[in-house]
């Protein structure tokens, strides 16, 4: 069952709140008052969440992405059709990023210890046996048959850069058969689905993106029929050598990402808005400028360690600095 049911407003119910834990993050579901049946809805998207939890979770030993991992070079096996086209759409992000995002470097992030911890610095053999080894270029995908192999040494699958968005698409599935005219879902506030437009609002969903390191506010976004991905190092890091290193890492170089604070993508999709905002982390603007341009249904808010902000693209008219 879902664990919260608030209403925004002191006098008049405007605004239901449905939130569920899962993925080791805080969901919520936002629908207006007056929405047919939200609690079973709600319910059933989270279910199909969980479920997608099992499925991708590389901390659930029999997970799909854990058994996948785990799979000999050289051996097959057949995937359930919602990992095999996400891992597809990982491979065309990989490719089009100029291979800014990839999805196959568990090794990489569990020897900086951003998945179990503590971060430390790995050894230079280390980082060149990861950048030999590992990658989805290593990860062979049959269309016909459905099936993935590995050519080489698995550097380890984690989705933890489109996973959430991809639970958000997945969610928003279900969600649409209520028929429901406005809805917003968001996964601890990082990855965000939005269509329709709330009570009191005369475009669509708006939503505050906060600056990664102070508390403040930078922008506001309005969000109408479309979803929004941001990647920061916000709590994820440590420092060494007076260096701020954070646990958004470069697979090309196996070293942290280290000129961007923040960056927001608005995409059509959840994973896709996910997949982009880490990959232009890594890639910076000229990325950015490369993704955005023939794309009219793409905006980039991107803040740099050092320098001016830059909004890119042709929804960037979204954001709106404060």
């Amino acid at each position: 069952m879902c664990d919260s049911l608030i209403a925004n407003g002191n006098d008049k119910i405007s605004l239901i709140r449905l939130g569920r834990s899962c993925m080791g993050t805080r969901w919520e579901i936002l629908v207006p008052a007056g929405a047919n049946d939200p609690v079973h809805w709600a319910d059933l998207a989270y279910d199909v969440l969980s479920g997608e939890e099992s499925r991708l979770s590389v901390f659930l030993p029999q997970s799909e992405v854990s058994r996948l991992n785990r799979l000999p070079v050289g051996a097959t096996r057949r995937l359930s059709d919602e990992l095999f086209d996400l891992l597809e759409r990982c491979a065309f992000w990989w490719r089009q990023t100029d291979e800014c995002l990839d999805v196959a470097v568990g090794a990489m992030i569990q020897g900086w210890g951003f998945l179990q911890g503590p971060p430390r610095i790995p050894e230079d053999g280390l980082r060149e046996s990861w950048l030999a080894e590992g990658g989805i270029r290593r990860l062979s995908l049959d269309q016909a048959k459905k099936t993935a192999s590995w050519n080489g040494v698995s550097g380890g699958l984690n989705l933890g850069a489109v996973g959430k968005g991809h639970g958000l698409d997945r969610m928003a599935g279900t969600i649409r058969r209520a028929g429901w005219s406005s809805v917003m879902i968001h996964g601890g506030r990082s990855s965000v689905l939005a269509w329709g437009i709330p009570p009191g609002e005369k475009v669509g969903w708006r939503v505050a993106l906060l600056h990664p390191v102070r508390d403040s506010v930078l922008a506001e976004v309005e969000l109408a029929n479309q979803a929004m991905g941001t990647s920061a190092a916000t709590y994820r890091h440590f420092h060494h050598e007076g260096k701020r290193l954070g646990h958004v890492l470069d697979p090309r170089t196996a070293w942290p990402a280290m000129q961007t604070q923040t960056v927001s993508v608005l995409a059509p999709t959840a994973a896709e808005a996910d997949a982009l905002s880490t990959a232009i982390f890594v890639g910076g603007p000229a990325l950015a400028e490369k993704l955005v341009k023939d794309r009219e249904d793409l905006g980039v808010f991107y803040m740099p360690v050092e320098g001016p902000l830059r909004l890119l693209g042709p929804m960037a008219n979204r954001f709106h600095l404060k």
